[in-house]
């Protein structure tokens, strides 16, 4: 028996040591190989120009693009390495990394402003050329001059799109050093980041976020240092992070309440949600009458969010109005205020009454800044409910309809119009179109006054179809409209919901097909707090990669339609049902 015993305490301390977080030794051997490997360049990977010029299909193309990748699969390889450790020396690692790759990022950023701006003076070249016009499908004979702006133009989208990859590749081993910090399983590495990271500007709000999720998985004894941070924080990010963490501890933090009720009242809107948002997930009753004057305070997005925490902190559905939150308030609310009844057992209303004029393809613009991202590339000339493909060459290459008023691109115009049309005048708006490049229709938000919306009309008519379609770069350029002041440059937003609409899959002009997950990634470190919502819209009934229209819908609180065959506007995971088209609501007819 004491044999047994003792067998039976080998195997343990054996399965112990197995099953143990990875030792000291093995975690010097991955910083070494990580010092060693990881040094993410932007001229390591940058396409060597002999290459540029030739078909991306063709061996030498292929053979370079698959030593880049090799270089980029070895730095990626070395972050990997230091997932399962946690100390201080790992998370300084991950820290140091991150900065480094926005320093190389940042300039690549740089030159591709200005190859941008190459690629759109090259372009106006070509339509100069060929007078006026983009070069549709079907024409027999193209004069030389418009084959060599063709050509020239073609060149620089290519240095364009390669550059625009370099980013990408980049950006994503962010993504990699984020994964070792979710990793992370002991308390020293996350502490670190709390105390070194979230308080300061230099770091990206996606990093912040990342070490508060990392330390929140801890447990409880990381509440202590979330609430330093809620002491310290002077800048609006940083408290907005802090307090992102603390709501996610939700009841276990109730202590920290009577510091987080006062920012209800902040200057700062995104602090101001954030603490209504933490002091629900509390279950936190003397934030009930504080929150009921917070939504006669916001509007947009952030109001909507207010109300659905009141509406799951009280068990009440009185959506936005606020006289049947004050009244039931004065009726009832001091027992609820007092912790007497109980809290956070209510769901949001799904009844919101909302102007009927105000919807765009079936989705309510209730943002208080609205951004309309739409696809403006040559697919977009096709008819709209029987669409054709010519296939010259190989090539498949789109077909306009008899009637251009039919095509995809006119018929999103009406709806785009219809829905401007319908937005209040305190509500701001912006436009970017998109194809080969993105183009902004104002440098900022503007409202959206009779002027305003005429202009934008006018603006939109004019559109014309033509080239690939770069959703990255739009999505990008719409995310530079946020405030850049002296916290993070993509906390601060001018806006708080996107609307992209597209009728196919992203790519790179000269290249191809671009990688989805690469607007993912964007988006997750552009959005990181989930501020601006984002709806996506499908036009057509094939070509459309619908997993990443939906996954950049649910990720950032949005919604997904289709616009089907007569104008139908289908709700993501619905039978064929119209949503709304022909009433006033969208449908793009």
């Amino acid at each position: 028996m004491i044999h047994d015993t003792n067998r039976l305490s080998i195997l343990a301390i054996a399965l112990a040591v197995f099953c143990a977080p990875a030792s000291s030794q093995n975690e010097a051997a991955a910083i070494k190989t990580f010092r060693q490997d990881f040094k993410p360049k932007a001229s390591a990977i940058a396409m060597k120009k002999a290459v540029l010029s030739f078909n991306p299909n063709s061996p030498p193309y292929r053979a370079e693009l698959n030593r880049r990748n090799e270089v980029y699969q070895r730095w990626a390889s070395a972050a990997r390495g230091l997932q399962g450790h946690s100390s201080e020396a790992i998370a300084r690692l991950v820290a140091t990394s991150w900065t480094q790759i926005d320093k190389e990022v940042g300039g690549l950023w740089k030159r591709h402003a200005k190859l941008e701006k190459k690629v759109d003076s090259n372009y106006d070249k070509l339509l100069k050329a060929n007078g006026g016009k983009p070069i549709g499908p079907g024409r027999v004979r193209v004069p030389g001059k418009v084959i060599s702006a063709q050509q020239v133009w073609l060149a620089s989208c290519r240095e364009s799109s390669e550059l625009q990859r370099d980013i990408t590749d980049l950006s994503s081993l962010q993504d990699e050093l984020r994964e070792v910090v979710k990793a992370m399983r002991t308390p020293v590495g996350p502490r670190w980041l709390l105390e070194s990271v979230v308080g300061q500007k230099k770091y990206p709000m996606l990093l912040k976020v990342s070490a508060i999720q990392s330390a929140t998985a801890i447990g409880e004894s990381m509440i202590a240092p979330l609430t330093t941070i809620l002491d310290k924080a002077n800048k609006p990010d940083v408290l907005a992070a802090a307090l992102f963490g603390i709501g996610i501890f939700g009841a276990k933090a109730k202590a920290s309440a009577p510091k987080i009720l006062p920012l209800l009242d902040h200057p700062d809107s995104g602090v101001r949600e954030r603490a209504a948002l933490a002091l629900q997930h509390m279950k936190e009753g003397a934030a009930i009458e504080p929150m009921i004057k917070l939504i006669t305070r916001e509007s947009g997005q952030a109001r909507l969010r207010i109300v659905a925490a009141l509406e799951i902190l009280t068990g009440k559905q009185f959506g936005s109005n606020i006289s049947a939150w004050q009244g039931w308030f004065a009726r009832e609310g001091a027992d609820y205020a007092a912790n007497k009844k109980p809290l956070g057992t209510g769901r949001p209303s799904q009844h919101r009454k909302f102007d009927e004029k105000n919807y765009y393809y079936g989705i309510p613009q209730q943002g208080k800044g609205i951004i309309y991202v739409i696809d403006c590339s040559g697919s977009m000339i096709v008819d709209k409910d029987r669409p054709r493909w010519g296939d010259p060459s190989g090539m498949r290459l789109p077909e306009p309809p008899d009637d251009p008023s039919n095509s995809r691109s006119e018929a999103s115009k009406r709806e785009l119009v219809r829905a401007l049309t319908g937005l209040s005048s305190d509500q701001v708006f912006n436009i970017i179109s998109y194809n080969h490049s993105a183009t902004l229709f104002k440098k900022a938000m503007i409202h959206a006054t009779p002027k305003n919306i005429k202009a934008a009309t006018k603006y939109v008519r004019t559109l014309p179809a033509d080239s690939s379609t770069n959703i990255y770069d739009a999505m990008n350029l719409a995310f530079t409209l946020t405030g850049r002041g002296s916290y993070d440059k993509h906390y601060d937003v001018a806006f708080d919901t996107i609307f992209l609409m597209t009728d196919g899959k992203p790519t790179l002009q000269g290249i191809g097909d671009d990688d989805p997950m690469n607007i993912i990634r964007g988006v997750r470190q552009w959005n990181a707090l989930k501020r601006v919502v984002i709806h996506t819209i499908a036009m057509g009934e094939d070509g459309i990669d619908h997993r990443f229209m939906r996954m950049l819908a649910q990720e950032n609180s949005g919604s997904y339609r289709r616009i089907m065959k007569g104008g139908k506007v289908v709700r993501d995971g619905a039978k064929d049902e119209n949503a709304k088209a022909g009433k006033g609501k969208g449908g793009g007819k």
